[in-house]
């Protein structure tokens, strides 16, 4: 397993191919309604192997490129003196300011963290929330808060999770389903998996595109918990978690204020807001009513991607300077030939090896004879 340049290149490549495909998904009126959630998420996890491991394994196969990375590579080795004291070339100052990024970024995290932290502690030492604990079906424990100012349900902390649910909500049935919704976020981790893509975003911050899978993968997350919710409900419950989720929408939609709590980062990184994601959820939910799951063979051919995408990988091809000869020292005499084994070509000159030949069409050896070489 080995990390290049090129293996970096050719995963950003795919994953990019992957995100556009992902976008077309989500964003196409007919797709939605072909594409079940459990391929989406499916979909999504080559993406987030590929960012997380951007490597080539011992049996990745190389495809030789002898313009683009070659020249790309020309350009990244130009060097610069600095000072007087040192060289410096293109391809080390732009790790560089990638590290540094990366630096900063990771700072911005910690200090949202933080500010998260602070404004939960300022919530539960006002008279904003009301805490209480509550069994679930299957007898867990689970802290619930709840508050008096506008905004949707979510899950904040990571080791000891916390259900905030607003006041506005009123209806028990649709508290209770509400209720089971972050229950399942709780069950399933997502605030781990949504800490990990702040980490991905914190590395790949140049990469324009992890912004829109960052997206899409919030949303792919919101909506596998309420297909999983959902998956046994009859159609009277089905369409009734449909409309908590339009209640909802509406209440905070409704509100023109925002509180000092919400300005302040509430709601980050570091917790579970479905706010921005309810059109899109009750647009799948209205697609998704009598769902079928994808076919366990086309899922299985989706989970085969990650080993497809690090199969290959394109790597620089072009003569090394210590092998070029220049045209002028060939004369093509008895003396010069091009020799050949197995699938390689070499240049003899006044019975030396100069080196390994890649284009045979080249102005400079058309003439010379081919031998055939043990």
């Amino acid at each position: 397993m080995r990390i290049s340049i090129s293996s970096i290149i050719v995963s950003l490549l795919l994953t990019l191919i992957l995100i556009c495909f992902l976008q077309l998904i989500l964003k196409s009126k007919k797709l939605s309604q072909l594409i079940r959630t459990d391929f989406l998420l499916i979909l999504s996890l080559p993406i987030f192997l590929r960012l997380i491991l951007p490597v080539e394994f011992s049996n990745t196969r190389t495809i030789r490129s002898t313009v683009i990375l070659p020249s790309l590579y020309k350009m990244g080795k130009k060097s610069f003196v600095v000072l007087s004291l040192f060289k410096i070339d293109i391809f080390q100052i732009l790790i560089l300011i990638w590290l540094v990024g990366i630096f900063v970024r990771l700072l911005f995290l910690s200090y949202n963290f933080f500010k998260v932290k602070k404004s939960l502690n300022s919530l539960f030492s006002s008279s904003k929330i009301t805490k209480e604990i509550r069994l679930n079906d299957n007898g867990d424990r689970f802290t619930i808060c709840k508050f008096n100012f506008n905004h949707s349900p979510f899950v904040a902390g990571i080791i000891k999770p916390k259900i905030f649910l607003p006041n506005y909500i009123s209806n028990k049935d649709i508290e209770r389903i509400i209720l089971n919704h972050e229950i399942q976020h709780i069950k399933n981790n997502d605030l781990i998996k949504k800490l990990l893509l702040e980490f991905i975003e914190c590395i790949y911050w140049w990469f324009i595109p992890i912004y829109t899978f960052k997206k899409q993968a919030n949303l792919i997350i919101e909506m596998s918990v309420d297909q999983k919710v959902t998956e046994n409900m009859n159609s009277n419950d089905y369409f009734q978690y449909v409309e908590s989720l339009v209640s909802v929408s509406k209440a905070v939609n409704s509100k023109e204020s925002v509180t000092k709590f919400n300005e302040s980062g509430l709601v980050s990184n570091f917790t579970l807001s479905e706010s921005s994601s309810l059109v899109n959820r009750i647009k799948f939910l209205l697609n998704e009513y009598d769902y079928k799951h994808t076919s366990k063979y086309i899922l299985a051919l989706v989970l085969l991607l990650p080993l497809l995408l690090t199969s290959t990988i394109f790597e620089p091809y072009y003569a090394s300077p210590k092998k070029v000869v220049s045209t002028s020292s060939i004369k093509k005499s008895g003396n010069d030939y091009i020799l050949k084994r197995g699938n390689h070509y070499y240049l003899i000159i006044d019975g030396n090896n100069s080196g390994e030949v890649s284009n045979l069409k080249d102005q400079s050896i058309r003439g010379l004879p081919i031998k055939n070489g043990e």
